[in-house]
């Protein structure tokens, strides 16, 4: 298995509640993942999701620094929306949380099968401007969905 220096990663100020949420996640990613259509070893899918920490780890914690968001939320919804980056989106688009193009995006986009077969996708020029759109999104979302959150 893997470690991850909780006070780094997590911001929350018990101890407790960090390893509680972190572990959630992470079995919630794991239930997730392991439902695919081609089972992966527990063991392959350990190293899938350390290998994605390791590469965005420091995205995560960077935009946990800039907007308040706790880098493991970040990493977690990371992992689960782009398959621990190797998602179609993930690759072609640098996608890593799927969001969609709506009509005031003004970037390049990608079309993909997902609610519809023609469903646009915002295209980001690297992973750093996915996770800090992500970032933004939670943090500004024009309904107010998440302020309660972070």
């Amino acid at each position: 298995m893997f470690s991850i220096r909780y006070s780094t990663v997590l911001p929350l100020k018990n101890r407790d509640l960090k390893k509680y949420y972190f572990t959630l996640l992470l079995a919630l990613i794991c239930t997730n993942l392991l439902g695919q259509k081609r089972q992966v070893s527990s063991t392959e899918l350990n190293q899938r999701i350390f290998d994605y920490i390791t590469q965005y780890e420091f995205l995560a914690i960077s935009e946990s620094q800039r907007v308040g968001i706790p880098a493991s939320i970040k990493l977690a919804q990371g992992i689960l929306e782009s398959r621990y980056g190797d998602s179609d989106l993930a690759v072609k688009a640098n996608n890593h949380f799927g969001i969609k193009c709506k009509s005031d995006w003004t970037g390049e986009k990608v079309i993909a099968d997902d609610d519809t077969p023609t469903d646009c996708f915002r295209k980001y020029s690297d992973v750093y401007q996915s996770y800090a759109d992500h970032s933004d999104f939670l943090k500004n979302h024009r309904l107010h969905f998440y302020d309660h959150l972070f």
